[in-house]
């Protein structure tokens, strides 16, 4: 068994490059941390049932009279 010839042939210590030698963009800032996306669809959800709860609050219907009850 062989064991001269490294598995990595490109070069470099890093395996950055694809076969065919186009270079692999690295992710940015919010893919490297994807959670942010959980913590902004949280904060959206909230925030969406904050005004809806503001709005019936602020909307709500008249009271009606209940009858009286029948007995006394």
């Amino acid at each position: 068994m062989d064991t001269s010839t490294p598995n990595n042939t490109c070069g470099s210590d890093c395996c950055c490059e694809s076969p065919q030698g186009a270079s692999v963009k690295k992710p940015g800032f919010i893919g490297k941390r994807p959670w942010l996306f959980v913590i902004f669809a949280f904060g959206v959800m909230f925030s969406a049932w904050g005004v809806m709860i503001f709005m019936a609050v602020k909307h709500q219907p008249e009271a009606i009279p209940l009858a009286k009850p029948l007995v006394e």
